[in-house]
Formats: C-alpha cells, sequence, structure tokens
C-alpha cells in the first residue's frame, strides 16, 4: 500500500502574522494553519514537477504568496459585496473580488515567473498551460466549501 503524499507547507501561523499585522487568537490558530496548508498545496500542485526546486529556490516568496492568499480569503464573506438600499443596487463577490481563497491571477504569474527562473522542466508555452486552483470558505459551515482544481500538469 502506498502512504499519502504530505503536500509541503510553505507558511505558518507566525509567518501570517509577521506578513499581515493581524495577530491570531489562540482559538483559530489551527484554523489559520489549515487555510496555510491548503493553500500551499494548491501552489504546490500548480508547480507540479517544478515544486520542489521552486521550493528550495524561492522559499521567502512562497511564504509571502501563502499568507497573501490567506489573507485575502479572510476579507469577506462569499455572498452579497454591497448594497444599496435607494434605487436598489445589490452586488455579488467572485474569484476576481478577493473574497475567495485559491492561486490565481497575480499569484499564478509570479509562480510562473520563478518556475521559467529554475525549472527546466517549465514550459511556458505548452499546450497544458491550464492552471486555475482555488478553495472557497463558507461561513455556513463545512458542507458548503468548495475546491476546484485546474493543473497545468
Amino acid at each position: 500500500m502506498t502512504q499519502p503524499v504530505v503536500p509541503p507547507s510553505y507558511a505558518t501561523v507566525a509567518d501570517y502574522e509577521l506578513r499581515t499585522g493581524i495577530d491570531v487568537p489562540d482559538e483559530q490558530e489551527p484554523m489559520v494553519q489549515q487555510r496555510l496548508d491548503d493553500y500551499s498545496a494548491l501552489m504546490a500542485l500548480y508547480m507540479g514537477p517544478c515544486a520542489e526546486i521552486v521550493e528550495t529556490t524561492y522559499p521567502g516568496v512562497l511564504t509571502s504568496l501563502a499568507c497573501a492568499g490567506v489573507q485575502r480569503s479572510f476579507v469577506a464573506a462569499p455572498g452579497v459585496r454591497s448594497e444599496t438600499v435607494g434605487a436598489t443596487s445589490v452586488s455579488y463577490t467572485d474569484i476576481s473580488s478577493g473574497s475567495i481563497a485559491g492561486v490565481y491571477g497575480p499569484e499564478t504569474d509570479v509562480l510562473d515567473a520563478l518556475m521559467a527562473a529554475c525549472c527546466p522542466d517549465y514550459n511556458a508555452g505548452g499546450g497544458n498551460s491550464v492552471g486555475q486552483l482555488g478553495v472557497a470558505y463558507d461561513r455556513r459551515g463545512p458542507d458548503t466549501d468548495e475546491l476546484w482544481v485546474l493543473s497545468r500538469w
């Protein structure tokens, strides 16, 4: 029987606190660490066979990206982003509004640049250049959380 692969964790709660300036309460540390671990796993999945060399070459950048992604997941609750009563206007959150944790947009650009800089297996223009990864944390409960993965590998 094969052993499960333990994905890397690019950041700790202490890293998160240092980079965001947010003091995480003791009772919330396990949740924040789990989100950091989840985000790190998604980053490693996105990097595929280049993950190990990028981890060795740019560990601080990966820590920063993981902390930024997790902080974004706490910014706003999924659902209504803004509301106007007069003349009725409602806006809903989406992936570009920052309330969904995941590896996308500028972060994938950074990961692509890191892989291009140090990974001989990286193929920037190859036909396998799909890459969208994300997790949606829903405050209504664990049965409403989502995970989606499209990997370049």
